[in-house]
């Protein structure tokens, strides 16, 4: 790809490998993923200023969660401060309140937050051909997947094209999943190994770096020292759920329940479907817990739409109890019109969460195949470093917390 007159960086082998991925018209999505300090980012950037100089017109977006932390790394030190300062001023402008590169050809390079939904709606509503996530680890994979459904623009002779780059968080992580399972997250449904490569770069790579910050990386504690200098996907320290998750959680058939209930989010309106059957272990009777199917409404549906499809799909099997936050106030309560089923569920976050782990401690949590969104959740379900719970890709953990925790309370918190 011919660009203006310059001197080429002193690429790595691995960085010019990634160049030349990133530039097959065949593969439409692109991981890079390794430790820190590699130069992942550094390519990527680069890429891009050279298809926005070669294709007039184009439009791309390079996220990260927050926009400060992409105007910090993406816009100012490696844009700014690596990439475009080795190219003649005359060939673009800034626009440094919008975060945008304008090019002379009327290409433009867009940089934001995705956590900043309103402004990247704004962005994506313009149709983009080349989205670019930095740090995927951090960024939902809902996010993901709404911003390849913006991926609209037309440009002769271009392939869209999305670029995530991480250093690798757990095996559960949606970017292991896509780019090394080659399975999509939620349904498990295969996916073209062709079209969704990776390529894994470390520091070990780079032979810019000093060697006394790969003696640091060496350093560090055994999991940060796999993700930062070994480049490996390792569960999260802050997981929740994620290790008592065991293969006989995951079932393709449930027996007969005692009882039915429901948990509801009435965030994003999802439900979940769960049987419980009361079992003795270790002399003791316990709750065995089996997650049977769930419901995830499209975009734009409101609660009555939810409660009539959860109403069609399961009542007449199951004649359930519904359960929603406990916190809700009355006008959420009211959301529920199946009033004489709804029940406000009891207790905390943390007691629901503690609820749900002994169940798993004792091999009594079973998830049925239909539920794979729920399964992505709770395997990816966790804290961050203050122990304060992520709150991305959560909605039917939360509502498997209303369900189980509330229908194991001897109180019914029943709405009027």
């Amino acid at each position: 790809m011919p660009v203006a007159s310059r001197t080429e960086p002193d690429w790595t082998p691995k960085q010019l490998e990634l160049l030349n991925l990133l530039s097959d018209p065949d593969v439409w999505a692109v991981l890079a993923y390794g430790g820190s300090r590699s130069g992942k980012t550094r390519a990527i950037c680069e890429w891009m200023v050279r298809v926005a100089l070669y294709y007039p017109g184009i439009r791309m977006l390079a996220a990260r969660f927050r926009r400060i932390d992409a105007q910090t790394s993406l816009w100012r030190e490696t844009l700014l401060d690596e990439v475009l300062n080795s190219y003649p001023s005359t060939l673009y402008k800034l626009n440094r309140s919008d975060l945008r590169i304008e090019f002379g050809n009327g290409s433009e390079i867009w940089v934001d937050g995705m956590q900043e939904r309103e402004r990247v709606e704004r962005i994506l509503g313009r149709g983009l051909a080349l989205i670019f996530l930095n740090e995927g680890s951090q960024i939902a994979y809902e996010a993901y997947t709404y911003a390849r459904t913006r991926m609209s623009q037309l440009i002769p002779g271009w392939s869209h094209k999305i670029i995530v780059d991480e250093n690798p968080p757990g095996p559960q992580h949606w970017t292991h999943r896509i780019f090394i399972d080659h399975l999509e997250p939620r349904d498990r449904r295969p996916l073209d190994p062709d079209r969704y490569r990776s390529l894994k770069i470390n520091p070990t790579d780079n032979p810019h770096l000093p060697p006394q910050y790969l003696e640091q990386l060496a350093d560090m504690p055994a999991d940060d020292r796999a993700r930062f200098l070994e480049g490996l996907f390792r569960a999260p320290a802050g997981a929740i759920y994620g290790r008592l998750l065991t293969d006989a959680t995951w079932v393709t058939e449930v027996p007969g329940c005692e009882k039915y209930v429901v948990g509801v989010d009435l965030i994003t309106y999802r439900g979940v479907l769960v049987g419980m059957r009361r079992v003795r272990q270790n002399d003791k009777p316990e709750w065995q817990v089996w997650c049977i199917d769930e419901i995830v409404m499209p975009p734009g549906a409101i609660a009555r739409e939810l409660d009539a499809a959860m109403h069609e799909a399961w009542y007449e099997s199951y004649r359930y109890h519904a359960y929603i936050d406990h916190n809700l106030g009355e006008g959420g309560t009211r959301e529920i019109r199946q009033s004489s089923l709804a029940n406000k569920g009891a207790g905390s976050v943390e007691a629901g969460i503690a609820t749900l782990q002994g169940v798993m401690e004792r091999g009594l949590f079973h998830v049925h195949v239909n539920c794979a969104t729920l399964r992505y959740e709770v395997e990816n379900y966790r804290r961050d470093e203050n122990q304060q719970i992520i709150k991305e890709d959560d909605h039917l953990c939360d509502a498997l917390r209303y369900a189980v925790h509330s229908s194991t309370q001897v109180r019914r918190f029943r709405l009027a």
